[in-house]
């Protein structure tokens, strides 16, 4: 496994000096091995980059150090959601179940809190990008064959994950779009979250531009897409050569009776 698995793993949340409702061994290790904000290290830290570059060098610096404010989610979970991969407790579960959990699994605080001092006002739709989770939008084997195409090094490569990105341009669909457009609808319907005003108007406007512009939408499925191929789930998929079982879907009732719940103000 990449040594940046473990950041990429947890995503946003990776960033905060707070621990994350039901994180394991790999959040702690991934927050414990920052040396302030490193670009380079995931495909999360690079899309915020892209928002940090829009920033005059004072914003930047005041919205970074805010990472390093502790940010709690109020409730317990069983559920730990990485992103492309989902846990229940301290177990791993694979396909149509993961599906089945990352279709419904609500926002986190902490994902949120990380938008809150103004980072992708100007771009409101890269913040709805990293709220969504791959897996929705795109399948196990179109990431895997995306993989393969330009397959990847030791650690995480800016430029790999740019080239995957085009990639992904020339395979966006209609059912792409519209799988986005379902996802980006059930992030909307949870806002806005009343601690977090700032952060909840930025991810609205980017749930509007998606709603509105093909070409934006398209734009973030590609980006989905090159996310979901230099995930950590795709890089242990990858190591094994196989691919994962289909289980069978949880009744909704049994997800539902799992999960925390949704995000309280």
């Amino acid at each position: 496994m990449r040594p940046d698995a473990f950041a990429e793993a947890n995503g946003i949340a990776a960033l905060f000096a707070a621990v994350r409702p039901c994180d394991g061994a790999s959040a702690v290790t991934a927050r414990s091995s920052l040396r302030g904000f490193e670009a380079e290290t995931s495909a999360t830290s690079w899309i915020l980059e892209r928002g940090l570059k829009l920033l005059g060098p004072r914003e930047r610096q005041r919205i970074v150090d805010g990472w390093s404010v502790p940010h709690r989610d109020r409730s317990p979970s069983l559920i730990t959601d990485g992103g492309c991969d989902v846990r229940i407790g301290d177990s791993v579960v694979t396909g149509a179940v993961r599906a089945a959990l990352l279709d419904w699994v609500p926002l986190s605080g902490n994902e949120l809190a990380v938008y809150e001092g103004g980072l992708f006002r100007e771009a409101p739709a890269l913040a709805l990008s990293l709220l969504l989770r791959p897996p929705t939008i795109w399948s196990l084997a179109e990431a895997l064959i995306a993989d393969r195409v330009l397959p990847r090094g030791l650690r995480f490569e800016p430029a790999r994950f740019d080239a995957l990105e085009q990639h992904a341009r020339g395979h966006v669909r209609s059912e792409h779009l519209a799988r986005l457009r379902e996802a980006t609808a059930r992030v909307e319907k949870q806002l806005p979250v009343e601690r977090f005003p700032c952060a909840s108007a930025t991810v609205a406007a980017g749930c509007a531009v998606i709603t509105r512009d093909d070409e934006r939408c398209a734009a973030i499925a590609a980006q989905q897409l090159a996310r979901y191929a230099t995930s950590a789930l795709i890089d242990r998929v990858a190591e094994s050569g196989q691919h994962e079982a289909q289980s069978l879907v949880l009744p909704r009732q049994f997800v539902r009776s799992l999960t925390c719940g949704s995000v309280r103000g």
